[in-house]
């Protein structure tokens, strides 16, 4: 099942305001992608404020629960990153 990328933003955008980074994300971005092998996987980007402010930890449970949020409504894997403002 695939959901529709509006939906899916909405919901990694919760998420995203759920994580203690909250005030640090500043925009999340999707777009549907495939690797070489033609297999369809969600490009997750969180941008944030100041990447250096992030805790590792803190990226990791957030990176955690993004893709728990997406597996419950897409099959879709997400590759997330974080990129920090320049």
């Amino acid at each position: 099942m695939q959901t529709d990328l509006a939906t899916l933003t909405k919901l990694v955008r919760e998420t995203t305001d759920k994580s203690p980074i909250a005030k640090k994300v500043t925009k999340v971005e999707l777009e549907p992608d495939q690797d070489r092998d033609g297999t369809d996987y969600l490009r997750v980007i969180i941008r944030l404020k100041d990447g250096d402010a992030a805790d590792d930890a803190e990226l990791e449970k957030l990176l955690e629960a993004i893709e728990r949020t997406v597996a419950e409504k897409d099959e879709r894997y997400p590759s997330v990153r974080f990129l920090d403002a320049a």
